[in-house]
């Protein structure tokens, strides 16, 4: 746990370095990969999506990504099924290949 501190920004701002130096080492994880990890040990199922809470998915995502994954499991191998994120600027998200090409030959 970290200790409450009343220090101004400015003060942390003029001490950073030292004050990262003083930290644990349990704080040198990053925390969201040790929370997925441990979530992941407990799942019933053998397939596993793990996304951010802001990611989008393409429409007909949940069944492409499940019939895709569901012929990659044999119980033997330790396959990985990568799904690509993209960055978007501004409010259009694509919601197909077709507007995601746009977004790119846009730089978008």
């Amino acid at each position: 746990m970290i200790p409450f501190s009343n220090r101004s920004c400015k003060n942390f701002l003029a001490n950073r370095k030292k004050i990262r130096e003083s930290i644990t080492s349990s704080f040198q994880l990053y925390p969201i990969n040790v929370m997925r990890n441990i979530a992941r040990r407990g799942a019933k199922s053998d397939i596993h999506f793990i996304a951010d809470g802001d990611m989008v998915m393409s429409e007909g995502f949940a069944i492409k990504a499940k019939n895709i994954a569901n012929q990659m499991i044999d119980g033997k191998s330790k396959d990985v099924l990568v799904v690509r994120r993209f960055e978007t600027k501004g409010p259009n998200i694509p919601k197909d290949h077709v507007e995601l090409a746009w977004s790119v030959q846009n730089k978008t």
